[in-house]
């Protein structure tokens, strides 16, 4: 595999890392209006109907083969629907900061994970990166001392959407076999905004939801649907497709960094030298836990290229 098809993989996951951490900002945002139940369905709701637009204008979609349907609703009740449930509740007693935290630590678990179900391995280099970047996420929210006294189900239900989103990966990765990204990403919108409606029927008052509802709750909901759930999905399922479960995982660990800056700027958190130095560690974790996989693509090129040459 050339470095060139490296480098779109890692530009694409340092996106969809940006995207994702975007959210937890406008989740705090749509939240005074909306509960987490009505946001999410409704950012399902906006994304499948995108998506199934631009799935027939452009005739992106694969035919799904019979046997694999149980792999898509399997899929798509991970996440979006049991992570969402997690993540988007959760986040109603977590801090944006604390909650990406946690949602971090999916890469210490996945290797354990993508071991067991898809027999992927990493080296004592990989693992290394990993402990060093978790450890640096740990020092970046160091400031947000009063985040330890969130109430326990907030912790317990983002704990829940991690390991729910550590499943979703294996079987993203399985799918990535046969169907492309974006006919993974259409139907994981459309079987999960299926999920989430009976749902939302039944525990929300969905007339005042909709005598409530004004333009301005549109942008966030756009937002999440457009870069949450469609553009960062897409990005992050092509690049496990090339790097691996586990590799592209460790990404996860740049949310509480892109979250904290973001976080500084339109939230008006702290952002002070602790978590600088916090930042520099996680960036240097994420980077020894790819370097061995890069430098031996590197040597694989050259050597393909002096055979070529002979």
């Amino acid at each position: 595999m050339s470095i060139k098809k490296y480098i779109v993989a890692y530009t694409s996951l340092i996106i969809a890392m940006i995207c994702w951490s975007m959210t937890f900002i406008w989740y705090k945002q749509a939240y005074p209006h909306l509960t987490p139940l009505t946001l999410v369905t409704l950012r399902l709701f906006v994304a499948a109907f995108l998506l199934f637009i631009v799935a027939i204008s452009f005739k992106l979609l694969n035919p799904v083969q019979l046997n694999d349907i149980p792999k898509f609703l399997i899929l798509s009740f991970l996440e979006p629907f049991i992570y969402f449930l997690g993540e988007s509740y959760g986040m109603k007693y977590v801090s944006s900061t604390l909650a990406s935290l946690i949602i971090a630590t999916i890469p210490l678990f996945t290797p354990f994970v993508a071991w067991y179900m898809l027999r992927e391995k990493l080296k004592p280099g990989n693992y290394f990166g990993i402990i060093i970047s978790i450890l640096g996420v740990y020092l970046l929210i160091q400031t947000d001392r009063s985040d330890y006294s969130s109430l326990p189900l907030g912790i317990l239900l983002m704990m829940v959407a991690v390991f729910s989103a550590i499943g979703f990966t294996v079987y993203a990765k399985k799918l990535t076999e046969k169907y492309n990204s974006f006919t993974i990403v259409v139907y994981q919108n459309i079987l999960g905004f299926i999920f989430f409606l009976p749902v939302f029927l039944v525990f929300e008052d969905c007339e005042s939801v909709f005598i409530n509802f004004n333009v301005n709750l549109l942008i966030p909901v756009i937002k999440l649907a457009v870069f949450g759930s469609l553009l960062a999905f897409i990005l992050f399922i092509n690049t496990i497709k090339i790097i691996g479960v586990s590799r592209a995982n460790v990404f996860i660990n740049l949310i509480p960094v892109f979250t904290a800056v973001f976080s500084y700027y339109l939230l008006n958190e702290q952002f002070n030298i602790k978590r600088i130095t916090g930042v520099f560690i996680v960036i240097t974790g994420l980077f020894l836990s790819q370097v061995g996989t890069v430098i031996k693509v590197i040597k694989r090129n050259r050597r393909n290229k002096i055979q070529n040459v002979n």
